[in-house]
């Protein structure tokens, strides 16, 4: 039986995960809502907070965020948001194009109504109106030429819609029903903008929400870019995982609803909360009213949880003592990775992508390069592996830098590849991380990526299966089973390498 929560208990106004881009110089979210509230929209905290974030500038006045995801369990208020930031687009920032598409007919059709009433409610803004149109599955509005003239597009959802369009900002409403057909045929509506921004505005993830699971996929493993992800969700690995005893009492304690739910106790009773636990079966309502996502439909788990390696990150990390420089390469040698690593003051491992280079350019230069610039002790190559084809470059570029010192260049067995990843996975995964890096978006990719490949009774990374090229995880991997392998050395000014 529930306990009854304290009168006081409200949902938890910022988001449990949160990713936002860089680089963010100010916001023009105050002149939205302050426009929202002159026509009797009146936002929640939670939802003030949603704005900002979504319509942050760089110092040049571009969208800082390119892409915006905001995710948060079902009639929390994500509406009033969309609202706010429909008429913020069209009569402030006078947006030629503004598209808006849903899932729902039904969902499409109210959200033009609520938008249409409060234009009608504001004096000010009925007058910068020049038409509407009210055709079911093609409604919208059109500004005046004195205010810009902008429009207001309404569109259905298929794999056809937005084709034909050329729209600075898009709207995608219950993003849990797109799939790459649908985005294919709705984002070269943003390719010509020079300042495009397009919302994903959903609940949580189904097993078949493809398009969803790729933008939490990205938020997750810090390779996010301009894209800003704010995510209202409780979290059962906190109470013992999804299936096990402490995730069912969670599920049922009001004080993990208000984590999920910022709008319980302003527009969603716990009363309402507890008749949904006690009629939906569990993993729909931990979907529904939890924002837990569903697992991703034919989808391998990565060997290393996004949530451990975001652990991991520290973007001021700084390196003492003795570095090594790592050389990798993927299948398609379409590239060559420089990686390296080092110990910091607090005995840790520091790992980084140094620079990616294309076949075309001068490896042996860059290596020399870097190895008379930085106290690198040893430059490490699988020779087995794909890299092997650039052995003689790198065999040079030690030879020029460090004539006489035949202990720099370092050649790694298959033996101890295997050996390096799997000390990698345990630094990364350990209950007390051993490892840090900056939060490189190219190797945040790399890790997500990541997947294993059986050798002998062990395992390594898998290159040729892997979707992406995991040539910096690889190299992250040796860097950091090499700087285990150094000696010690005083400690002296602690420096970023590359960062």
């Amino acid at each position: 039986m529930m306990t009854s929560p304290p009168p006081e208990l409200v949902g938890v106004q910022r988001p449990r995960i949160q990713r936002l881009p860089p680089n963010i110089h100010s916001t023009s979210g105050q002149e939205f809502i302050e426009l929202s509230r002159s026509v009797g929209l009146e936002l929640d905290d939670w939802q003030q907070y949603h704005v900002r974030v979504a319509v942050a500038e760089r110092e040049d006045s571009s969208w800082a965020c390119s892409e915006y995801v905001d995710v948060d369990p079902r009639q929390n208020g994500k509406g009033g948001i969309i609202e706010a930031l429909k008429l913020g687009f069209m009569f402030l920032h006078r947006s030629p194009l503004v598209l808006y598409s849903a899932h729902e007919f039904k969902t499409s059709s109210e959200s033009f109504l609520r938008l249409l009433r409060w234009v009608d409610g504001s004096d000010d803004l009925r007058r910068m109106v020049h038409r509407v149109w009210t055709s079911h599955g093609s409604e919208g509005i059109e500004l005046t030429k004195a205010a810009g003239g902008g429009r207001l597009r309404y569109i259905a959802r298929s794999n056809g819609s937005g084709r034909g369009f050329s729209a600075p900002v898009v709207f995608l409403d219950e993003a849990f029903k797109l799939d790459g057909e649908t985005m294919a045929a709705l984002l070269p509506t943003l390719s010509a903008q020079q300042n495009p921004w397009i919302g994903y505005f959903s609940s949580a993830a189904k097993a078949t929400s493809s398009q969803l699971h790729h933008l939490r996929r990205r938020a997750l493993s810090g390779a996010h870019g301009r894209m800003a992800y704010l995510e209202h969700s409780a979290d059962p690995d906190l109470y013992g995982g999804r299936r096990s005893a402490g995730w069912a009492e969670a599920r049922r304690d009001p004080k993990v609803w208000a984590i999920a739910n910022p709008a319980l106790g302003i527009r969603i009773s716990v009363e309402a909360v507890q008749t949904e636990l006690d009629t939906l079966p569990p993993e729909i309502f931990d979907r529904e009213r939890l924002g837990v996502p569903d697992d991703e439909l034919g989808a391998e788990a990565p060997v290393i949880p996004a949530e451990q390696w975001l652990a991991c990150a520290d973007p001021g990390s700084q390196v003492e003592g003795p570095l090594v420089l790592v050389v990798d390469m993927p299948p398609d040698r379409a590239r060559v990775t420089l990686v390296a690593g080092g110990r910091r003051a607090d005995g840790l491992t520091h790992v980084e992508v140094v620079k990616q280079l294309s076949p075309r350019e001068d490896l042996a230069g860059e290596v020399a390069r870097l190895l008379a610039a930085h106290e690198f002790r040893h430059v490490l190559l699988v020779p087995g592996g794909p890299a092997g084809g650039v052995l003689p470059d790198v065999e040079q570029a030690c030879r020029d830098a460090r004539p006489g010192d035949e202990n720099v260049l370092r050649l790694v067995g298959s033996g101890e590849f295997v050996q390096a990843c799997g000390r990698f996975f345990d630094l990364v995964t350990a209950e007390q991380p051993g490892v840090r890096h900056l939060g490189q978006e190219v190797l945040g990719v790399a890790v997500a990526a990541g997947r294993q490949k059986v050798s002998g009774d062990a395992w390594r990374w898998a290159r040729l299966s892997s979707s992406v090229d995991i040539s910096p995880l690889c190299g992250a991997s040796v860097a950091a089973w090499a700087v285990d392998a150094l000696p010690a050395v005083p400690a002296r000014e602690a420096f970023v390498l590359f960062g």
